[in-house]
């Protein structure tokens, strides 16, 4: 931001004010799991469950902003202007990386590592139980 009471900015060339913003690699994810034996293999340390429910929440809340501009009362002379302001979120796909150990691992998944390397929000619940469970997922991005 060019700003100054009264400011002045003489130039032969072009002036230019730029403000980017780039935030990427980013990644929301939440997982839960309940197991629980059926009511046939269920002992005092590992009781069985007549029910089970798993619930996975993610929520991202990101305020990204560029500003660029310029203030009140300054004067410029040039023969070119600009003011640009951008904000860049790009989704970075890493799953065709296979760039060492680690990088095949995090494929190895029940979503073949598309909520590691793909997807920008993930969310994954499983229950477990030989009769009965019930499972959610919710993403909230703002």
């Amino acid at each position: 931001m060019i700003s100054s009471t009264g400011a002045e900015i003489a130039e032969s060339g072009a002036v230019a004010v730029i403000a980017h913003v780039l935030d990427q690699g980013v990644r929301s994810s939440a997982q839960s799991a309940v197991n629980s034996p059926d009511a046939k293999n269920g002992t005092a340390n590992n009781p069985s469950a007549t029910f089970s429910i798993s619930v996975a929440f993610a929520y991202a809340d990101r305020t990204l902003k560029a500003d660029a501009e310029i203030g009140t009362q300054t004067r410029i002379k040039a023969p070119a202007i600009g003011v640009s302001a951008s904000t860049e979120l790009p989704i970075t796909i890493t799953w065709l990386d296979w760039d060492g150990p680690d990088a095949v691992l995090s494929h190895l998944n029940s979503n073949l590592g598309l909520g590691n390397d793909v997807l920008t929000s993930f969310v994954n619940s499983t229950p477990t139980r030989a009769s009965l469970g019930s499972r959610a997922g919710l993403i909230i991005s703002r």
